[in-house]
């Protein structure tokens, strides 16, 4: 481990340690020259400044703003001699890649437990539905967000209850009225709606089909 070490624009002692064996890049000369590395300057070097670089070896510098995130100020916390480095230190790159990933996993997960049904999956809620009281359509319908006038007016263009349980559950998967706000199209939306209709025995099979735990 190396160290470069001098002051700050308050006299506060400051010290930033290299970290990795690596040639840091100047930053500090002007960009049309060619690419050339800082050195640090002997380590019983008394110097305000901290480096040099190798096209001006004899002219102690500060370390520009672009230099520093290389290095460890270690100033305002253990002294550079109790400091030692660590294989398992992470860049700041890599901490946020990670956080991205993690929050991509979980926002997944959710996604998976309240997956939207869409007006092509009228099939597969049509079957679950197979053993409910079609008689009942119009109240399953209100749980579910419809509104009433939605509701009359799918009675008036249809005769029987199964067609009218078919397009009053088309309405829904479509997400009209207050859909949403009732929990969108989901199939536990419609589980905790069956609940409030007695229909029961279909919540729980749609629940133990569908839904996590």
């Amino acid at each position: 481990m190396k160290c470069a070490s001098g002051g700050t624009t308050n006299n506060k002692s400051t010290q930033y340690v290299f970290k990795h064996e690596f040639k840091y890049v100047c930053t500090s000369c002007p960009t049309t020259t060619l690419p050339h590395y800082i050195t640090l300057p002997p380590t019983n070097s008394t110097q305000d400044s901290q480096v040099f670089c190798d096209k001006n070896t004899n002219d102690y510098r500060a370390l520009t703003e672009l230099e520093k995130v290389w290095f460890k100020d270690t100033s305002q916390s253990t002294p550079a001699t109790e400091m030692l480095p660590t294989s398992t230190a992470k860049s700041p790159q890599r901490n946020d890649s990670e956080r991205r990933m993690k929050e991509e996993v979980l926002t997944s997960s959710d996604e998976s437990h309240t997956k939207l049904l869409e007006i092509k999956d009228l099939d597969d809620v049509i079957e679950e539905l197979q053993s409910i009281d079609s008689a009942k359509w119009k109240t399953l319908g209100v749980h579910l967000g419809l509104y009433h006038t939605t509701l009359e007016a799918i009675k008036a263009d249809y005769r029987s209850v199964k067609d009218c349980l078919m397009e009053c559950m088309a309405a829904w998967l479509k997400g009209e009225d207050k859909v949403r706000e009732k929990g969108g199209p989901s199939w536990s939306s419609l589980a905790t709606a069956l609940e409030k209709i007695g229909a029961n025995d279909i919540a729980i099979n749609i629940k133990a089909k569908y839904c996590r735990p």
